[in-house]
């Protein structure tokens, strides 16, 4: 992992676990980019709980830290986003998108820990898109607000 939760600076995660208040214009869409996802938090893996605890942790703020960073620390608090996730690998290989998308779990809650979003429950995520490159494998995440209109449940 390429930034760990004691690389952020402590005003920065000040700034990220304050309590979420909207603040001024924000972006309509932007693009965060974040290394793959380990192996561990594929579906499909077999690691030890410890691990895969502490690898959702990492991912988890990884995310946050990049939303932040591409927000410039505003706190825009949207209802509803759609993500869209174009995977870039070092090897051209067959891979599940199921599997891709659960990958992106903690990314997701990442969001929500940024305070882009109020709860994830308004999240949308489009089909993924596929990509190859050898030097530098990555997630390009595009998160796009669609309107602040609530989800409405049924009982």
């Amino acid at each position: 992992m390429s930034i760990r939760s004691r690389d952020i600076p402590p005003r920065l995660w000040a700034r990220m676990t304050a309590p979420l208040s909207p603040t001024g214009p924000a972006p309509e869409s932007f693009t965060i980019i974040l290394p793959l996802p380990p192996k561990s938090l594929s579906p499909n893996s077999r690691s030890h709980w410890r691990a895969k605890a502490r690898d959702t942790s990492n991912y988890r703020k990884v995310a946050a830290y990049r939303v932040v960073l591409a927000l410039g620390g505003q706190r825009p608090l949207w209802q509803s986003a759609t993500i869209l996730a174009q995977f870039y690998h070092a090897q051209a290989r067959r891979r599940d998108d199921d599997n891709l998308i659960a990958s992106l779990k903690s990314a997701r809650d990442g969001l929500v820990d940024a305070g882009l979003l109020a709860d994830d429950v308004g999240l949308t995520t489009l089909p993924i898109r596929r990509g190859i490159d050898r030097n530098n494998p990555r997630v390009e995440l595009t998160i796009t607000k669609t309107g602040d209109a609530t989800c409405h449940e049924t009982k």
